[in-house]
């Protein structure tokens, strides 16, 4: 096609550019990741829409990077209750959540009889 031939569409030549918006993806998960970092002090939760991963990463000073991923936010919260106790080692806020009632919570056992949530 020839530059300049094209009569119609939002392409065409003298057309007025018109509004264009952000799609914002994945908005319930988001939301989760954001009720999550709320829910566990010493972590930052996060919700990857290019990896639809859920990722939290331990605050404060830790001697080596504590980086968390699951693909669903229950098995991350697997994953907080089991190094949460790790982090209170040397997190003030992190102690405090260790010994509340949902970092002790037993872990819900797995459908397939297989650990819910692997460590890589």
């Amino acid at each position: 096609m020839i530059r300049g031939e094209r009569s119609h569409g939002r392409h065409r030549e003298g057309a007025v550019p018109g509004g264009w918006r952000p799609r914002a993806w994945d908005l319930g998960q988001r939301v989760t990741a954001r009720r999550l970092a709320g829910s566990w002090p010493g972590w930052t939760v996060l919700y990857g829409a290019g990896s639809r991963r859920f990722y939290a990463l331990a605050t404060g000073p830790v001697p080596t990077p504590l980086i968390l991923e699951a693909s669903t936010a229950a098995e991350l919260e697997i994953q907080l209750r089991q190094e949460t106790p790790t982090l209170a080692a040397w997190h003030p806020q992190a102690r405090a959540v260790a010994t509340t009632s949902h970092a002790l919570a037993a872990t819900p056992p797995s459908p397939t009889g297989k650990a819910a949530c692997p460590r890589s």
